[in-house]
């Protein structure tokens, strides 16, 4: 019979033995190693001749009594057993990846040894540092003394901290209103990041706010997400509303065909409504109309404006529309009074850019538009020498030594004119000799140009987040100035920028033209289809003066590839799915007739309804809307599809250079009108900002539109 050897071992050798082999009770449980021997060996004799013996277990030697070597000895019984007086993780919990700090302290112990989650031969005594933790985590301690052994096992668990819950309050006031009336939409988060609106409103909110609804009709539920690291939360309120749902508002047009006639010609005026019961004229026709119909103008001697207000039970509207009379012999239309109003006006705007009367929280707003650039023009224009250059050294003072914090031109890249440092360093800086020159003038010199063409926002082409200014119309005025800048720059004598930061190896403004021709593709196809990285297609507005920029700059640049001797079409890659625009001319003689004659008020982002389908040129404002579309994501209030005719002299000039380039009569006939509505409307006297915009580029206008 063969017994495992260790088996036997530790079921004998704590027999309790008497008198030698009496094996039983004694007075002194007396342990006799002689009888542990003794019966040990008789024990393995039973398993054959040999001395020793084996099995599947491990394997024992005879040769004493203490077994294998990897065996502890066996306790001292006059030895105390040693014990773990102190074994402890602090702390117990902790977050993945943090540690636990084990302390341990023994009596009777001589060495200790770590299993489980840790390891190695410990000290009686001790304080460690676990590794950094991923898991829960088990810690065990053998101590051992000449007594026998002892152990102990803490448990430390890891878990993820904690995060509040993101919590949402959201009420209305009142909660039952009358058809047309308006309730008051208040919210408050804690623990959340971001708000989504959604059902009756849309897009992003604060985590707290106030918010207005538009006059209701109907009963509508405003609901709103909070979304925070601990989750989101959706909170719904609704707004009832009671009585009977109001009449429909009126709608009307109103056309004229054509809208240029020759002198003594006439036009045909065309009407629609729906919901109106009566309609008026006004302006240069009168009486009751029909609320649809058509009627002939007779001959027209000079321009003429009819209006037609139509009245319903849902309220009222009024549209009007010009007919314009061509005299036929190239004149432009109120240009006497353009010229008139130049120094009328000029003359008020100028002295408000003086440092010794006004500070600069005052100046730099009639500063807006390059001062500096447009009292040059003017001077330049008329001839006289004073007062004009000393308003271009205020204006310069103001927007380039104070504005751009020169010579580090750390400026916003909407801010980033160009053309008065031009004008300055082409003359040899005669603002810092004018007859009151600016205290802090000193002159440009060819660093001036780098430094605008290398600080500030937008300067470069990394700035615009890789390809997003091929896909995104929101950054056009910005990409419009960088590229004037860079033109200025080369003018001034820099050289051309052979690099830019995405590794094509092609010059700067090459990189700047072909994303201006992909944003005025996007504006004439509304083709706002996700295109590498930009905001939602919704975001996207067309704002006529924005796009009068971008024509601007794009005109710039062709003029001096020309002058230069370059192939002005060189840079240009034609954005269109069917190739229409194979040439800078064509696209812009295409664009601005579209703009013209096609472009309309979107009914995106909540235009009000009565604009949505209008033209933005309003024929009966002269002028171009603001934008086509209402975009709250910029606090904007549903009047900007209203006609801003302080704008149109920073469209017009496109409509110049086509007729330059194309001779055509379209382009002339619009040009002419866009200008003429400038000059009638705009409002010169409400300050330097207004004044500025109307001559910056209208100079450009009348140049190519006679030539």
């Amino acid at each position: 019979m063969d017994f495992p050897v260790r088996r036997i071992r530790s079921a004998v050798s704590w027999l309790p033995v008497s008198n030698g082999f009496a094996f039983g009770q004694s007075s002194g449980r007396i342990f006799r190693l002689l009888a542990t021997v003794t019966l040990v060996s008789m024990l393995a004799a039973c398993g054959g001749d040999s001395a020793s013996s084996s099995s599947a277990g491990g394997s024992s030697s005879a040769g004493g009594a203490g077994g294998g070597s990897d065996d502890p000895p066996p306790p001292d019984p006059d030895a105390k057993k040693p014990r773990l007086t102190l074994f402890s993780a602090t702390p117990s919990t902790v977050e993945p990846g943090s540690t636990t700090t084990i302390r341990w302290d023994t009596t009777d112990a001589t060495s200790c040894d770590a299993i489980h989650d840790w390891s190695g031969t410990k000290p009686p005594q001790g304080i460690e540092q676990s590794d950094a933790l991923s898991e829960d985590s088990r810690f065990r301690l053998v101590c051992s003394g000449p007594g026998g052994q002892t152990s102990q096992t803490i448990n430390v668990s890891v878990e993820e901290p904690s995060v509040d819950a993101p919590t949402l309050s959201l009420w209305a006031a009142p909660t039952s209103v009358n058809v047309n009336d308006t309730s008051t939409l208040d919210w408050f988060s804690n623990n959340a990041n971001s708000c989504q609106a959604s059902d009756a409103w849309a897009g992003s909110r604060g985590t707290q706010g106030s918010f207005d609804t538009p006059p209701l009709t109907a009963t509508s539920v405003y609901s709103l997400e909070c979304t925070g690291d601990g989750g989101s939360v959706t909170r719904s309120v609704t707004v009832s509303v009671g009585g009977p749902p109001p009449p429909p508002a009126p709608t009307l047009t109103l056309t004229a065909s054509p809208t240029v006639v020759s002198a003594n010609g006439s036009s045909t005026l065309t009407w629609d409504s729906t919901d109106a019961t009566s309609c008026t004229a006004s302006g240069d026709w009168s009486g009751a109309k029909n609320p649809d119909d058509s009627e002939d103008t007779g001959a027209l001697a000079e321009s003429s404006t009819f209006s037609l207000s139509c009245s319903g039970a849902g309220g009222d509207i009024s549209r009007s529309v010009t007919v314009s009379v061509d005299s036929g012999d190239n004149g432009i239309r109120e240009f006497a009074r353009w010229e008139q109003n130049m120094t009328t006006y000029g003359q008020q705007a100028g002295p408000l850019l003086n440092p010794g009367s006004y500070g600069y929280g005052t100046r730099w707003q009639h500063a807006y538009y390059d001062a500096a650039y447009v009292y040059y023009r003017i001077m330049d224009y008329t001839g006289n020498t004073e007062p004009w250059l000393t308003y271009a050294g205020w204006g310069r003072q103001t927007w380039y030594e104070e504005r751009y914090d020169r010579p580090n031109y750390y400026l916003s890249g909407y801010h980033r004119f160009s053309l008065g440092m031009l004008e300055d360093y082409l003359r040899g800086n005669p603002t810092v000799n004018a007859a009151t020159p600016a205290p802090i003038n000193s002159p440009f010199t060819l660093v001036d140009f780098d430094l605008i063409t290398e600080n500030g926002a937008f300067a470069r082409p990394v700035e615009f987040q890789g390809e997003y200014c091929g896909s995104c119309t929101n950054i056009s005025r910005e990409l419009a100035y960088a590229i004037v800048a860079h033109v200025v720059s080369e003018r001034a004598g820099q050289p051309r920028k052979t690099h830019n930061t995405f590794g094509t190896n092609e010059a700067r403004l090459q990189t700047y033209i072909r994303w201006l021709g992909h944003q005025m593709e996007q504006w004439r196809n509304v083709s706002y289809a996700q295109r590498g990285y930009q905001p939602d297609a919704g975001f996207h507005q067309m704002q006529p003066f924005m796009a009068g920029l971008t024509m601007k700059a794009l005109i710039d640049f062709y003029e001096w590839e020309v002058e230069s001797g370059r192939n002005p079409n060189a840079f240009w890659d034609d954005p269109t799915d069917d190739n229409s625009w194979p040439t800078v001319v064509a696209a812009l003689s295409d664009f601005t007739n579209w703009l013209y004659a096609e472009a309309e008020v979107r009914a995106q982002g909540g235009a009000p309804a009565q604009y949505v389908g209008q033209r933005l040129w309003d024929s009966g404002a002269e002028a171009f809307r603001y934008a086509d579309r209402y975009s709250p994501y910029e606090g904007q209030s549903p009047d900007v599809v209203s006609a801003a005719p302080d704008l149109n002299m920073l469209i017009a000039p496109a409509y110049a250079w086509v007729y330059k380039q194309t001779g055509s009569e379209t382009a002339r006939i619009q040009g002419d009108a866009i200008f003429a509505g400038g000059v009638r409307n705009a409002c010169l006297n409400c300050g330097g900002k207004q004044f500025n915009q109307s001559y910056i580029y209208s100079f450009d206008y009348v140049r190519w539109r006679l030539e």
